[in-house]
C-alpha cells in the first residue's frame, strides 16, 4: 500500500518560500538601518556644528558632554527597552518608527568615533 501525501511537499515548499521571504524582509531592514545609522554618523562627525551640540568646551580646556550629548549617550538604550517590553503591545507602524529613530540616535551615538 502506498501513501503519497503531497500535501506534506507543498506545505514544506510553501514554509521554504515563507522562511526566504522574512529572512529577506529581515535582512532589507537591517539593511536600511545600517545606512541610517551610518549617514547620520558621516553628517555628525564632518559637521563641527552637528558636534558641538553633543560636546562643548569646558572652561578648564577640555571637552564634556553637553545634556543632548549625555541623552543621546543613553537613547539607544532606552529604545531598546521600550521596543523589548512592548513588542506585544505596540503597533507595527509605531515599533518601525522607534528602529529607524534607533537607528539615528545610534549614528549620533557612534558619530564620536571618526
Amino acid at each position: 500500500m502506498e501513501t503519497n501525501n503531497f500535501n506534506y511537499v507543498q506545505s514544506q515548499e510553501g514554509s521554504t518560500s515563507a522562511s526566504r521571504t522574512f529572512l529577506a524582509n529581515v535582512f532589507s531592514w537591517m539593511t536600511a538601518a545600517l545606512v541610517i545609522t551610518s549617514v547620520v554618523a558621516y553628517y555628525f562627525s564632518h559637521s563641527p556644528e552637528l558636534i558641538s551640540t553633543l560636546y562643548a568646551l569646558k572652561p578648564n580646556g577640555g571637552l564634556g558632554m553637553t545634556g543632548l550629548g549625555i541623552l543621546v549617550s543613553f537613547l539607544p538604550l532606552i529604545f531598546i527597552l521600550v521596543m523589548n517590553f512592548g513588542i506585544n503591545r505596540i503597533s507595527y507602524p509605531v515599533l518601525l518608527v522607534l528602529f529607524l529613530l534607533f537607528s539615528a540616535v545610534m549614528g549620533m551615538s557612534l558619530s564620536t568615533i571618526f
